[in-house]
């Protein structure tokens, strides 16, 4: 498919246009799809990641007390003696290690509880845990994934999950405040240790705060209902979860809008993970959605079949007759799909339009020249041989806060970048797994790399020859020890008239290699690959993988199809990973990232991925072809393709409202004119009209 060929693509709704087909089993006249309560057989939905097992934070709440005691038995002296030799890596190394560990335990238990934190909004009842007016902002709308988001979090009103971020935050700075916790009152031999109060005080309340954290944590996951059987890791774990539910046909044209129309489409949508009766068809586990009015009752003509109140009946529920929710399905099909004509290389910018902040080019300099300075400031430190040490006359506190303080922070930020870069090459590894050539299940659905510990994840990444992820993986992993080197390497001596700073040179050239190799690997690592890795929007919440395949083949696969069935040495049902995963192998299916032929409105196509032959392959967005687009005169087939169809507004970002998908009313954007009549400055900029009536637009 060329450039220049234009591409139906599938929008917003328009009554009396074509509609979107109901999926097979919705058109049954027996059709049920109703929650009930666990039923007799079934396991608990209780499934919780060994990182939120009560044992093991248990033993991260433990190490957090032990710090905490060592802590406050420094007030009580203000001068610390060794016997042994070890005294300097006991002063100067020993504080950032213990600070490096506190951060990372809390940063992997905040990326755990808020990846799963959207399963147990779905799957709770609780009134003060879930409410059906914004569902969808804490459930599948919610932006916790790979890495949560501080203000959805204040939006959706999550103040646990708000604390424990802002923790997270304080935990990093942990590293600056251990740098200069203790000093030494004689560089020569390191037999004795200077308490700095200030620095003291500061750790003794985050750790406090920590632990009052942690303690709410463990409080809240005490006995919880996640809604999951396993740990959604891949993107085949999550698919999983929707491949019978009842509103796949509301992401109609939702692959490319912004996230604020995604919101304002599901805002009031109640999004439910649990066990349904699908009557004949048997239980299910999933993703659903119940219908309700404005004063919260469910309401019993809504689209889709109205749910029963929770039981382990499977009997079809008497007041709603087969043939009412099979004339509410249809009615919905008939406001689910109005087309736009669109040339590919429209499509390809909207394919590539979004990545994570740190990966932008601006970005990327930012942290590049930071860098530079620092490299440049410690080889002054090496010229001027600070080594022997340099008096200065600041005070004690204002040359601690200068020479240690302030260096371990910056590095520290470091982490930040190459923690966010480690994430980001993670999470989008499975997109480019589909985006250059068709590639198994095991390339990109069934990977799991954004759930592996470092230095699994480095391992794995090697193995699979992804050596971006590999790379970058092992560049987070060492970072950690800088901020651990850079504290050792300054020693401030306090002087009756002056302040004595020192440099340990060893230290130092470690850390010029450090950032030296830092100026060299940050551009490389943001723009290597760097277009290819961007998506429509960023990944950030589970409803962006369903908007991208809700209308795949791979998604109604009989992959997903598994079976409860008995086991010999358990009594129940089971209903395990291992068997999607055999059953997606087996099928030795390739799959890709691009336009996609949609299951839902024949003709239409998607931008997404789907089964290798049934998707059609975008091209990266030519910079200097765009430009020339929009130097070219209004003439010729694309032209005039454009005034007949127009251009949905859902691809451009910038300028995009969210329309109702139950009206006809649209927004379109027209194209520039280049008539010598046009009004000055209408060449320079798009006009955007709201055609209330799409008849009257086209005609």
């Amino acid at each position: 498919m060329t450039n220049d060929q234009p591409l139906e693509t599938s929008g917003t709704s328009s009554a009396g246009l074509p509609g979107v087909i109901m999926a097979e089993d919705q058109q049954r006249s027996d059709y049920v799809f109703r929650p009930v309560s666990v039923p007799k057989g079934y396991p608990e939905l209780k499934y919780k990641p060994i990182m939120l097992s009560f044992r093991c934070m248990l033993c991260v709440l433990t190490f957090y007390l032990i710090v905490l005691g060592l802590l406050i038995t420094l007030i009580f002296v203000h001068n610390v003696s060794f016997s042994s030799q070890y005294g300097y890596f006991t002063i100067r190394i020993l504080p950032p290690i213990i600070g490096t560990i506190t951060a990372s335990l809390w940063r992997t238990i905040v990326l755990t509880v808020s990846r799963i934190e959207p399963f147990i909004a779905s799957a709770s009842d609780d009134p003060t845990v879930y409410n059906w007016q914004n569902s969808a902002h804490r459930t599948i709308l919610a932006e916790y994934f790979p890495v949560p988001e501080i203000f959805n979090m204040i939006r959706n009103r999550n103040g646990l999950l708000t604390f424990t971020y802002i923790l997270w935050v304080l935990s990093n700075a942990v590293l600056a405040f251990k740098a200069v916790l203790l000093n030494t009152t004689n560089y020569d031999d390191y037999w004795e240790a200077a308490v700095t109060f200030w620095a003291l005080y500061a750790l003794i309340s985050i750790y406090f705060l920590l632990i009052v954290g942690l303690v709410a944590l463990m409080w809240h996951l005490r006995a919880v209902t996640t809604g999951l059987l396993w740990d959604p890791v891949s993107i085949a774990d999550h698919l999983v979860l929707f491949h019978h539910s009842n509103f796949l046909a509301k992401f109609d044209g939702t692959g490319a809008i912004s996230r604020d129309s995604l919101h304002e489409r599901f805002r009031r949508n109640d999004f439910r993970l649990k066990y349904w009766d699908r009557g004949s068809l048997g239980i299910w586990h999933g993703f659903g959605v119940i219908e309700h009015d404005l004063h919260g009752s469910v309401q019993r003509n809504a689209p889709g079949p109205a749910p029963a109140p929770i039981s382990t009946a499977s009997e079809p529920n008497p007041a709603d007759s087969a043939q009412s929710r099979l004339s509410a399905l249809k009615a919905e099909s008939s406001n689910a799909g109005t087309t736009a004509t669109l040339s590919m290389q429209e499509v390809s910018k909207a394919s590539y339009r979004s990545c994570y902040y740190n990966m932008e080019r601006s970005m990327m300099v930012i942290w590049t020249t930071v860098a530079l300075v620092l490299f440049c400031l410690l080889l002054a430190a090496a010229i001027t041989n600070m080594a022997s040490g340099i008096d200065v006359s600041l005070p004690y506190g204002v040359t601690l806060f200068l020479f240690q303080f302030l260096p371990a922070f910056v590095v520290g930020l470091y982490t930040w970048f190459w923690e966010d870069a480690d994430v980001f090459c993670r999470a989008t590894q499975p997109f480019i797994g589909m985006r250059d050539n068709p590639k198994p299940a095991t390339e990109n659905i069934l990977l799991d790399y954004t759930c592996l510990p470092p230095g699994i994840a480095t391992y794995t990444a090697f193995t699979n020859k992804h050596w971006k992820v590999a790379r970058v993986s092992a560049i987070s992993l060492l970072q950690r020890l800088l901020p651990i080197i850079i504290p050792g390497m300054v020693t401030v001596v306090d002087g009756k008239d002056h302040r004595t700073v020192y440099v340990s040179i060893p230290l130092l050239i470690v850390s010029l290699i450090y950032l030296g190799s830092y100026i060299i690997l940050i551009p490389f690592e943001v723009c290597q690959n760097g277009l290819k890795r961007h998506l429509p929007r960023n990944y950030s919440a589970i409803a962006d993988l369903i908007s991208w395949c809700y209308a795949s083949s791979l998604l109604r696969s009989d992959a997903f199809e598994l079976s409860w069935r008995k086991r010999n040495d358990a009594p129940g049902y089971v209903y395990e990973r291992w068997q999607m995963e055999a059953a997606l192998r087996l099928k030795h299916h390739s799959y890709q990232f691009g336009v996609y032929k949609s299951q839902l409105n024949p003709g239409t196509h998607c931008i997404g991925f789907d089964e290798a032959n049934q998707v059609d392959a975008v091209d990266l967005p030519d910079k200097r072809s765009l430009r020339r687009r929009r130097r070219r005169a209004s003439h010729g087939r694309e032209s005039q393709m454009k005034w007949e169809m127009s251009k949905l507004t859902w691809l451009d970002a910038s300028k995009e409202r969210a329309t109702d998908p139950t009206t006809t009313q649209l927004q379109f954007r027209m194209p520039r004119r280049s008539s010598p009549q046009s009004s000055p400055g209408f060449e320079g900029r798009s006009q955007v009209l709201s055609l209330i009536v799409l008849s009257t637009t086209l005609s």
